[in-house]
């Protein structure tokens, strides 16, 4: 949970630059998710998450959507899993004495 509000965040807070710019063209629409994508990649290097992308959302991205002003994308990601739990394994061999005495 703590990931995927601090992703939220970070979105709405570095991407207020995609405010009242001009999106009439596809160029906008490719330079909001390559930003966001961008993001997620730095995260990824990060360990936060184990991957994630950006693209705009067609379906809701309507003629009248946006004639009103509204773009609408997604990004998906997968978090990176948090160890809960460690299992060490015991296996006692002789092959480490194939080294001595030779």
């Amino acid at each position: 949970v703590r990931i995927r509000n601090s992703i939220r965040e970070a979105l709405i807070s570095g991407h207020r630059w995609a405010l009242a710019k001009n999106m009439g063209s596809q160029r906008y629409f490719d330079e909001v998710a390559t930003s966001v994508t961008n993001y997620l990649a730095r995260l990824q290097r990060d360990g936060a998450i184990a991957g994630g992308v950006c693209y705009p959302d067609e379906e809701s991205n309507t003629p009248d959507a946006l004639a009103d002003g509204k773009a609408y994308f997604v990004f998906e990601y997968t978090p990176s899993p948090v160890s809960e739990r460690l299992t060490f394994k015991e296996r006692i061999t002789n092959d480490y004495l194939k080294t001595l005495g030779g």
